[in-house]
């Protein structure tokens, strides 16, 4: 009996798994050469063969017949062997041939696990019709796009087809593209969306359109078409939504990256999506390359450095050969110029990351390209208010241009409880903005009007930072902090002395609360090393840096800036701020006196000191009244109450206090009310009153960490723990003790020399008790543990007293 030569390779009643393997043997190739030529993974064409994949792709059955050199008879006997998807149709149209499958992705997915999820079960949804995935360039829209349709072509009963819009420009080739696409004929000069619309009219089909955002005009041709074929589904990609009625719109996000500075263990940093994404290309490139305790660091700010952009990653990686990890990462400060390298096979807009933002970029009004390339002078995100102090356009005009960056993925909103609306670019993106602001000339314009918005921020909010709204005005300065420090170094890249002393000046407050004394220091000396000329402006700076050196211990420095501001002062007549100048003197000798008496208990120079301090302090108090300070005069106040402490007068100490509580609490400044309720605490302590110690110091603790300000959450943490010591919770006091040290390397500001010999007899005593190992175990608990717990520990132990 004859039999035909395609019988003789393929016998009937063979599964489609043994005639793979069958061809492959006749063809003489092993799994991996098959695999290679097929553009397959080694592991598909092992489940192919085992008939672990069952129902496997049009597309692919045609790369595995290409490898395999199959004839047309050959290929026609493997192509009819896999069961077909879905219920048999008579009549299908070319949209359901065989030969129309997906595309076969060039690389695995990662770390969309969630994504799949979502889009799957939204498509799933009988009312869902329509869903755009949106996503700045490079996030990995098509990718997701692809593998949604592969997961889903088998639930379609014409499977799913794929569109690539990218390479054509005019919106009204769209449907003749969509139907080219499938496989349409000319029907005698019908309208293309007509062809399609009889063809697909009883497809049960999912489309893939990619790559939608350049052709928006064209948007309504999805729905005629979804409206005339009620079985079908559509799935774009877009980086700006399509902005369709019965559209659902689903944000691809950058993948999470690893935090550089605090690195999880080298096997968990492995399972991270970012990390894997480098691992894979880098791979590919070099097949000798692997994540190492070594180079995870690296990886880890690779990866960090390019905002978790899969196409950025990608092409960071494929400079494996070239580079190292460790000598890639510091080249990525300027991305643009070292991540070019992309496939040859990728589309033309992913070739380099600059490609990747400028699709999007050339989408933009002339207005909004001008409004783009002007955000770049904001670091950490910008606000409305913002945005329309650097934007030529006005309020209205920058509105309109950020819900257009904002649709074109180049911009977007920070997630945040603050009810002011914020926004921010990826760094990569505003790199690119900046190539353009440069490229006009603009930076000049555009940083001096950043700069003064910052300046502006800064000086309406200082007054603020006194009263009862100081919580929110420091909430937004933290916000705002990236800004200004970028308008701080604007000031000296420019060499305006009398601008930067002006914010650095005005953040003063800010600098103290939360915990930024050394780098406010900084900033104000930099510019006071400048600036000569403006004896007001000066001495308010000197104030202002006489009382961080303080803080951070450098009294003899803050003592001569100090007697420098008030010369300038009084020279100007400037009262408040005499009054000022002398009472941080006052607090300058206070401390003095403190040393002195460190060094020797009964040295006449404490003496001495505290006397200056309050000489001082009550001069101070007496301009501060004349000026109408009433602030001052409360804070000089303050001050005397902590020269009565530090004489040992309890009595006079606790009164004097209260006064000083009492008016601040009326002024509503939160950071005083803490630190006087504090030191009340303090007072009550020693003078037996267990109970108003305890409520006291509960109290400054709960504001201190409202206020964020950590130093004092330390110094709250320190008397509470001898408050635990003294009433029998040698454990507690030293987990608190413990908490209270491991907060204060963050701060910048030292210990006071008398907490630290508080802090010493204390831990001596529960060393006593508890013995040293288990003291030195129970300090190290304290340092170790979340703030958080530390706080509700110290509280705790105060409820038991």
């Amino acid at each position: 009996m004859n039999r035909s030569p395609d019988e003789l390779l393929f016998p009937s009643g063979l599964s489609f798994a043994a005639r793979l393997r069958r061809a492959r043997r006749v063809a003489g190739l092993e799994q991996e050469t098959l695999a290679i030529r097929a553009g397959l993974s080694v592991a598909t064409v092992r489940q192919l063969e085992r008939g672990e994949q069952r129902h496997p792709y049009p597309a692919t059955i045609r790369a595995l017949a290409n490898a395999l050199g199959l004839t047309p008879s050959e290929r026609a006997a493997l192509v009819g062997t896999p069961p077909k998807r879905g219920s048999p149709r008579p009549a299908s149209p070319p949209a359901a041939a065989a030969g129309l499958g997906l595309p076969i992705p060039a690389t695995p997915i990662f770390g969309r696990d969630d994504d799949l999820a979502a889009v799957t079960a939204l498509l799933h949804h009988p009312d869902t019709r329509l869903v755009t995935l949106t996503g700045p360039g490079g996030v990995g829209k098509t990718r997701l796009a692809l593998q949604i349709a592969v997961q889903l072509e088998g639930t379609f009963a014409d499977g799913a087809r794929f569109v690539p819009l990218a390479a054509i420009r005019e919106p009204g080739l769209v449907a003749s593209t969509i139907a080219d696409a499938l496989g349409l004929a000319e029907a005698g000069g019908r309208a293309p969306i007509d062809r399609l619309a009889d063809a697909l009219t009883d497809r049960h089909l999912l489309l893939v359109l990619d790559n939608f955002e350049h052709l928006l005009d064209a948007a309504t041709i999805a729905t005629s078409l979804l409206a005339r074929c009620p079985n079908l589904v559509i799935l774009a990609t877009s980086r700006a939504p399509l902005r369709l009625t019965d559209e659902h719109e689903m944000a691809v996000l950058p993948l999470p990256v690893p935090d550089p500075a605090h690195l999880p263990p080298t096997g968990e940093l492995a399972t991270m999506a970012a990390v894997q994404i480098f691992v894979q290309r880098a791979q590919a490139v070099d097949p000798g390359f692997a994540l190492t305790t070594e180079n995870a660091g690296a990886v880890a700010g690779i990866c960090h450095r390019l905002d978790g952009l899969p196409l950025a990653i990608e092409l960071a990686a494929a400079r494996a050969t070239q580079f190292t990890p460790a000598a890639l990462l510091p080249r990525l400060a300027r991305r643009l110029e070292i991540l070019t390298a992309g496939s040859p096979d990728a589309p033309a807009r992913h070739h380099t990351l600059r490609d990747a933002i400028a699709w999007s970029h050339d989408l933009l009004t002339t207005e909004e390209q001008a409004l783009f390339r002007r955000l770049a002078v904001f670091a950490g995100g910008f606000t409305l208010e913002a945005a329309s102090a650097v934007a030529v356009t006005g309020r209205r005009g920058a509105l309109a241009g950020i819900t257009a960056l904002a649709e074109n993925q180049l911009v977007g909103p920070v997630e945040s409880a603050d009810p002011i609306p914020r926004f921010t670019m990826l760094e990569t993106i505003r790199e690119y903005a900046e190539e353009r602001l440069a490229e006009r000339g603009e930076e000049i314009a555009a940083g001096s009007a950043h700069a003064a918005w910052c300046l502006t921020l800064a000086e309406d909010a200082e007054p603020h930072l006194l009263g009862p709204d100081q919580i929110s005005f420091l909430d937004r300065l933290e916000a705002e902090l990236s800004n200004l420090r970028a308008a701080l170094r604007w000031f000296q890249h420019t060499g305006d002395a009398a601008g930067g002393l002006r914010l650095a000046t005005a953040l003063w407050t800010f600098w103290v609360i939360h915990d930024r004394a050394p780098e406010g220091r900084r900033w104000l000396q930099t510019f006071l090393d400048r600036e000569q000329e403006i004896p007001d402006e000066r001495a308010r700076a000197l104030v202002a840096l006489g009382d961080l050196e303080e803080r951070l211990g450098e009294y003899d420095a803050a003592a001569a800036h100090l007697d420098e501001a008030i010369v300038l002062a009084r020279i100007s007549g400037a009262l408040t701020c005499e009054a000022a100048a002398l009472r941080v003197r006052g607090n300058v000798a206070i401390s003095q006196g403190e040393v002195a008496r460190d060094l020797h208990d009964d040295d006449p120079g404490a003496e001495q000191e505290f006397a200056r301090a309050e000489a001082l302090l009550e001069r101070s108090q007496t301009l501060a009244e004349q000026a109408g300070d009433a602030w001052g005069m409360a804070k000089a106040k303050h001050w005397l109450g902590i020269v009565a402490l530090e004489r040992k007068d309890l009595a006079t100490a606790l009164a004097v206090h209260e006064v000083a509580l009492e008016e601040f609490r009326r002024l509503g400044d939160q950071r005083q009310i803490c630190m006087v309720v504090g030191n009340i605490g303090g007072i009550a302590a020693p003078a037996g009153d267990v109970e108003r110690a305890r409520t006291a110091l509960a109290e400054s603790l709960l504001l201190a960490d409202r206020l964020r300000y950590r130093w004092w959450v330390g110094w709250c943490l320190d008397h509470l723990g001898c408050l635990a010591v003294d009433t029998g919770d040698d454990g507690r006091g030293a987990r608190l003790f413990g908490a209270a040290a491991a907060l204060r390397p963050a701060t910048g500001e030292p210990v006071r020399s008398g907490v630290a010999r508080m802090r010493a007899a204390y831990i001596e005593r529960i060393e006593a008790n508890l013995g040293a190992a288990a003291a030195a175990a129970a300090l190290q608990d304290g340092a170790e543990r979340p703030l958080d717990e530390s706080i509700a520990d110290a509280l705790a132990g105060v409820g038991s007293v």
